[in-house]
This record gives structure tokens, sequence and C-alpha cells, in this order.
């Protein structure tokens, strides 16, 4: 991601330390945001500089679908594609409206919805003992059948899935270039691995 720092900008007032430290954050969350879409849709086919994201690398023979044309999620869809995953999965990943849909399952049946702190210190909710982790960038637009609002759950155990990372992450300044504007990039090497794909599933074909 590249970044600016314009003249205009520190001629209204704003240190150049300021306005430098705004538009870094801009660029560090358009890097994050670019990176979570790829961890879950890259393509490596379709564009060369992205890795293949976890729903093109985990093959079809782990992958539970909810039915021909997409079929509502239930617990015992979800249990069927956790059960699939041969490993110890660790972490449950969905769409915001899937996890609602879950909470509303569980409810109905009167199960608890429990909650436990991850790495970083921050709380997550669990089902069955699995951090649930929400995403923006899990369509809920996949064409399944005749249905076109389907979504994805991935079911990932850990120990085989993780992000190699070649390059940490890096702020570089570019050479002036301009008198309006001075340049930098914000940069990093990584891919997503899956070392074992018995250790990852997806349950697919969830409508919303």
């Amino acid at each position: 991601q590249r970044g600016k720092v314009t003249r205009k900008l520190q001629a209204v007032g704003k240190s150049l330390l300021d306005i430098e430290a705004e538009e870094v954050e801009n660029a560090l969350q358009a890097v994050r945001d670019a990176e979570e879409d790829a961890l879950i849709n890259g393509d490596s086919t379709a564009n060369p500089k992205q890795f293949n994201g976890i729903r093109k690398l985990i093959p079809g023979g782990q992958v539970v679908t909810a039915g021909t044309n997409g079929a509502p999620l239930s617990l015992e869809l979800l249990d069927a594609a956790i059960d699939l995953n041969r490993g110890v999965p660790g972490m449950l990943i969905m769409s915001k409206k899937a996890n609602r849909k879950l909470n509303s399952l569980l409810q109905v049946q009167q199960r608890f919805v429990d909650t436990m702190e991850v790495k970083g210190g921050f709380r997550v909710q669990v089902y069955n003992g699995i951090p649930i982790f929400r995403s923006a960038f899990v369509s809920e637009s996949q064409a399944q059948g005749t249905a076109n609002n389907t979504t994805d759950i991935f079911v990932l155990d850990t120990s085989a899935v993780w992000i190699g990372d070649l390059t940490p992450l890096k702020m570089a300044r570019l050479a002036q270039k301009s008198s309006q504007f001075s340049e930098f990039d914000i940069f990093e090497d990584i891919a997503l691995v899956l070392a074992n794909d018995i250790k990852a599933s997806r349950l697919a074909g969830v409508t919303l």
C-alpha cells in the first residue's frame, strides 16, 4: 500500500509527523484488510500477487455442503464440518450474519453462549470449546446451485494452518519525485500455509 503526505496538508497547519502518522495508520488499515481478504479468498490464478486463501486450499473432500441449492445453518451441519476435520479444531471462521444465526440456534436449544480469552488478551465466543472468529471478508453471496446468498464456515486446526512470514511488515520512505508530496510504501511478503489438508474443513452452501 502506497501513502502520500502532501504539501497542502502541511501548509494548512499540521506538522509533518502528525500528517505522516495519520497516513501511515490509513495505509496500515488498507494492508490489514487486503491481508484478511487474501487469507480467506486469495486466488493466485486470478491475481499472481496473491497467495491462495483458505477457501481455495481446502480440498473438495474436506467440504460439507449444506444442500444442492443451499440450506439454512443447523447445529448438525456445523458438527458434521467439525467432525470432518481430523485434527484438533482451534478456530471457526464465519461471517457476522452466520454468527448471529448460530447464536439464535443455541438460544432455541437453551444452550449457553460461552466465551473464552485467546492470545492477544481479547475474548471471543466459543462453540463446543472452539473459538469463533468473525470476518467481514467471508462472503455472504456465494453461489450454490440456484441460491446466490450462501456463505462458508471454516474449521481449522491451527497447528496445521499458519501464515508464513517471509518479510515482516515494514514502511519505507520513497525518493522524492515531486514537490507536491512525499511517498512511502507499507509492505510485507507472506503466504498462507496449509500443512495437512485433513486438518481443515469447510461448511459450504449455508443460506442466510
